[in-house]
This record gives structure tokens, C-alpha cells and sequence, in this order.
């Protein structure tokens, strides 16, 4: 038997290739784990935008879908805190299921926002007035209406106002023109006697 002789590793082959292969792992774990983002990590922002939440909202709405509508936009609210019109329009559900306490609390949320906001006061009043607290209700409703129409109702009113005021002096005149009619009327009389 004949045994082959060993040949003796090459070292500059070993040295080449095991620096390749370094080379190879650095440039995958630094360059590329640089560029792609790691797997099953949460995002910061929400996958779903609020405006989504509120169609599908307003669509369960529609369909009669009250519990349904109501999660959907308690969502959004989570997704935007900030939007007074979430909070309303669940308020205004709530009020449609019967959730009175959760409505009026909703609509002072949107009151926290904007503590201006007509449509707030008119839905807090509305939950208020099924809660049987009539005169909180008034207020809100009172609230709601001048701050939708308390600019417009005195550029209204203020043309009536000056109306009024020169109908009442023209009554006052009446009156008097009446009454220095009578005695005219009087005296003419005396003199015809």
C-alpha cells in the first residue's frame, strides 16, 4: 500500500478566505442591520390612522351598529386625544345607547379641548336633560347657543333693537299727538258752544 504524502496547507489561501469571510459578516451585521429594521419591533406611531377609525365609525353607525360605533371611535380617541369631534360624536352615541354619564363626561373632554365648542354644550345639555338635571341642561343649551350665535344673534338683534326703539318713540308721539287731539277736539267744542 501506498500512502500518498500530505501536502501542506497553503497559508496565504487560509489567510485570503478567512478575511473574506470576515469582511462578508461585517458588512451584514454593520452596513445592511443599519438599513433594515429589525423584525417585530413596535412602530411609534399607530398602524391605523384616526380618520380610519371614524369611517369605520360612522359607518357602524349606519348600519345600526351602536357598540360597534362606540368602540370604533373610543379607538380613534386613543389614536387622537386631541380632536374634540371624536369625543363629541361619541358623547352623541352614548347618548343614543343610554350611556348618560359616559356621554356628559365625553362632552366634557371636548370641553377640556375647546371650551367654546357649541356642539359640546348642546350634547352635554342633551344627556343632562335625560338625566332629569333640567336646569344644568339649560345652562349647556344656553351656553351652546350663544356661543354658536351670540355674535350673530347681536348683529340681528341690534337692527330690531334700534327698531323698537323708534317705534317706541313713535308710540310716545302718538300718544301725545292723541291726547293734544283730545284736547283740541275740547276745546274747539267749548268754542263752538
Amino acid at each position: 500500500m501506498t500512502r500518498k504524502t500530505r501536502r501542506r496547507p497553503n497559508i496565504l489561501r487560509i489567510v485570503i478566505l478567512l478575511s473574506l469571510i470576515g469582511v462578508a459578516l461585517y458588512f451584514s451585521e454593520k452596513v445592511l442591520s443599519e438599513q433594515i429594521p429589525p423584525l417585530f419591533i413596535p412602530t411609534p406611531t399607530s398602524t391605523q390612522s384616526p380618520e380610519s377609525f371614524v369611517n369605520q365609525a360612522e359607518e357602524f353607525y349606519s348600519e345600526g351598529k351602536l357598540t360597534l360605533a362606540i368602540t370604533a371611535y373610543k379607538e380613534a380617541i386613543s389614536s387622537d386625544p386631541d380632536n374634540a369631534a371624536n369625543y363629541i360624536a361619541l358623547a352623541r352615541l352614548q347618548v343614543f345607547s343610554g350611556q348618560y354619564d359616559e356621554a356628559v363626561e365625553n362632552a366634557q373632554n371636548a370641553l377640556l379641548i375647546n371650551s367654546e365648542n357649541p356642539m359640546a354644550h348642546a350634547v352635554q345639555g342633551w344627556a343632562l336633560g335625560f338625566q332629569e338635571k333640567y336646569g344644568e341642561a339649560e345652562r349647556e343649551i344656553q351656553k351652546a347657543l350663544t356661543a354658536r350665535f351670540g355674535t350673530y344673534l347681536q348683529h340681528l338683534l341690534l337692527p330690531v333693537n334700534n327698531g323698537l326703539k323708534k317705534l317706541q318713540k313713535n308710540l310716545e308721539l302718538s300718544q301725545k299727538s292723541r291726547s293734544l287731539r283730545n284736547l283740541l277736539c275740547g276745546f274747539w267744542e267749548f268754542l263752538i258752544q
